[in-house]
């Protein structure tokens, strides 16, 4: 599968793909001047997110994710 059901903020489900997580994280590391993820590295840092509460299947099979998933990554010069 290469994407999640999430609930939006204002309710709405939508498919929340693979490459879109791994753009978003990508571009805050970016950011941050810190190394782009390596391949296989999106994995790991989603179990995290899932152990540390920061991502959850809710009862009806849909995901709530941090809002900052839904943001539209910035452009790097």
């Amino acid at each position: 599968v290469g994407y999640l059901n999430v609930i939006r903020p204002d309710g709405h489900v939508q498919k929340l793909t693979f490459d879109r997580i791994r753009d978003r994280l990508n571009a805050a590391f970016a950011a941050e001047d810190e190394p782009l993820l390596e391949p296989g590295e999106l994995a790991g840092l989603l179990a995290d997110e899932l152990r540390d509460g920061e991502m959850a299947m809710r009862t009806d099979a849909v995901w709530a994710v941090h809002e900052s998933y839904f943001a539209t990554p910035e452009v790097q010069p």
